[in-house]
């Protein structure tokens, strides 16, 4: 009975560093996953922004100009797909954010039989400025649920490990 004893007591150090390094490499994983999907985020981001200006410039322009109607068109199709193709974003329900924004942009004065010059401080301006925020708000609070701000920092039932060997 003393020899199993002194062995259990030898062998607790092993199991406490093999259970430290299994949570440390948990929260590494967590960490880089999260930084990962925060990058992918960002460049979202970065053509929303891009969209939101190029719908502004449009609206305010003193002409109609058939070649930012159709980059402003392009590039909302892009965002979909990009949407589409980060994992940690459900696409669904983003669809009500997508279609308030794509509206906000081109269901007034986007036809050239309709167009006039828009004031910054327009309707129409306000609305691509607040559609713009309400994507943005929608996409970080998927981010939020799937990554929170405080510790674990990640949703135990939704990160994946990979192992390599």
């Amino acid at each position: 009975m003393a020899e199993l004893l002194s062995s259990l007591g030898s062998s607790i150090p092993w199991i406490v560093a093999i259970v430290g390094w299994g949570f440390t490499h948990l929260f590494s994983e967590a960490r880089e996953r999260r930084k990962e999907a925060r990058t992918q985020l960002d460049k979202l981001y970065d053509q929303l922004y891009a969209i939101e200006k190029l719908a502004q410039d449009f609206h305010c322009a003193k002409e109609y100009s058939e070649g930012k109607a159709g980059e402003i068109l392009a590039k909302l199709q892009v965002l979909e797909r990009t949407i589409s193709r980060i994992p940690i974003l459900k696409a669904d329900d983003l669809v009500r954010a997508l279609v308030h924004l794509r509206r906000s942009i081109t269901l007034s004065n986007f036809d050239r039989s309709t167009f006039a010059q828009q004031p910054h401080e327009c309707d129409i301006v306000q609305d691509v400025f607040s559609a713009s925020q309400d994507m943005e708000d929608a996409v970080e609070g998927q981010y939020q649920a799937r990554f929170p701000s405080k510790p674990p920092y990640f949703r135990i039932g939704k990160l994946r490990i990979t192992w390599q060997s």
